[in-house]
């Protein structure tokens, strides 16, 4: 879980893309301001498998934005992440800290994980793990089985996946839609109906 919560939030991007793109991406990330993260304020709460997710985000204050996670299972607490995203010279950097039951540290005392924002939209914003992990971009294929790509480009439901609720499962994902308890295939297995996939016309 606490693998899955760290590669739901430290998105990799940037790979591939277009010089005409990267260049658009480098000149609106030079002005960036804390600001332009309000649309991340609110409070959102999901549950899979008898864990439950809590995580708040509070209004810009200063130069920061600030938001805090508890993860309960069976209910009790069993950890809490502190998050800030703090304005610094070359723009918005995420920090973040972990914390046990009784607010036991994860990380030393002064060590925090800092992650500097490499991709806004509207309402969108990517931050890097690559400077944290030494990770080189690469790309890592689905299973040829796996309809995440599908699911994601809303050209089929979860369940038009012939290994969804079969070979791919919350225990054993075999895509990202599944890895994460905010994930559409993790969701539709935890909520749906019994039903037969829809029928598309040509």
């Amino acid at each position: 879980m606490r693998q899955q919560r760290i590669a739901c939030l430290v998105i990799l991007a940037l790979c591939g893309l277009a010089s005409a793109q990267v260049d658009q991406t480098v000149k609106k990330l030079k002005g960036a301001k804390i600001s332009d993260l309000t649309f991340m304020s609110g409070h959102w709460r999901g549950e899979l498998e008898g864990e439950v997710t809590d995580e708040h985000w509070a209004e810009p204050l200063g130069d920061s934005l600030m938001g805090v996670f508890r993860c309960a299972k069976s209910g009790k607490v069993t950890f809490y992440e502190l998050m800030a995203i703090e304005q610094e010279e070359k723009g918005p950097v995420f920090k973040l800290k972990h914390f046990n039951r009784g607010l036991v540290g994860w990380e030393e005392k002064a060590e925090v994980w800092s992650y500097p924002l490499v991709e806004l939209r509207d309402d969108y914003a990517a931050f890097d793990a690559h400077k944290k992990f030494g990770l080189d971009p690469h790309t890592v294929s689905e299973p040829a089985e796996c309809a995440a790509g599908a699911v994601l480009r809303g050209r089929k439901r979860p369940n038009e996946c012939p290994s969804f609720g079969v070979s791919c499962t919350p225990e054993h994902p075999l895509g990202a839609l599944m890895v994460s308890s905010e994930g559409a295939c993790a969701a539709y297995y935890r909520y749906r109906r019994p039903m037969p996939p829809p029928q598309r016309t040509p």
